[in-house]
This record gives C-alpha cells, structure tokens and sequence, in this order.
C-alpha cells in the first residue's frame, strides 16, 4: 500500500494527482501525516483528511479509509485495529458533525468531540495522538 503524505505537499510542490490515479487504477493507498518538526510540523489528522480532499482529490470516504483502514493494513495490525468489527479494539473518535463529508471542507477547526480508547471514553480533543488514534 502506498502512503501518501497530504501535509507534505505545503513543502514541496509533490504530485498531487498521484493518489487520484492510483486510486482510479483500483490500488489502496494509506495517508498519515509524516510528522516531523522540520519537515511538517503538525499532527492533526483532521487538516491531513482535508488536505487529502483538496489537495490530493480524494473524496471524503476515500480519505478515511485511507486514514483508518488502509494505514493498519499497511501496518500489518488490521486484525486487531483499523475499522469496526467484532474482536477488534474499539479505538475510535466522536465528531462534532452531522456529516462525515465536513472533514473535507473543515481544515483547522476541531471536531472532536470524544475519543474511544480499547472501548473506554476518554473525553476531549487533547487526550490522543495520531499514534495512539490509529492503534499501537
């Protein structure tokens, strides 16, 4: 699975169609925020959902896939995290939204409204890193 990296295109002027492209071609691809204090300094999946909107063409639901599911295939942890199923560990954010499609179109504003952590709620927005979102 190839693994795009949305923020990186405020750096570097990198391809942007190249995840349209494999997507239309039928290939999965995982996106995250290569988090780095020099390279890209921010960690917010959020604006890393919508600049994968906007910059990368991706639609809302392919973003999120390729947010959650994909990175854990990626991994090599998606039998135990990555998407919502019996078994699994129940890692997962509540949105302040009535639309999983405002995560395109809400760059820089926090949705978040709780976050669960193997089934427990953690409240607020501060509570968890990308890291520990996607699944240790």
């Amino acid at each position: 699975i190839a693994t795009m990296l949305p923020a990186s295109i405020l750096r570097a002027d990198g391809p942007r169609w190249l995840a349209r492209r494999l997507i239309d071609a039928g290939a999965p691809i995982a996106i995250g925020t290569n988090y780095s204090v020099w390279d890209t300094p921010g960690y917010s999946m959020q604006s890393v959902l919508a600049l994968a909107c906007m910059l990368m063409y991706l639609h809302p639901a392919e973003a999120i896939t390729a947010a959650t599911f994909n990175a854990a295939v990626s991994l090599g942890i998606d039998s135990r995290c990555g998407s919502l199923e019996p078994g699994k560990d129940a890692n997962l954010l509540i949105l302040r939204t009535g639309d999983y499609r405002d995560l395109a179109y809400s760059n820089g504003a926090n949705l978040v409204e709780s976050t669960f952590w193997h089934g427990r709620v953690t409240k607020g927005a501060e509570c968890l890193s990308h890291d520990e979102i996607l699944c240790r």
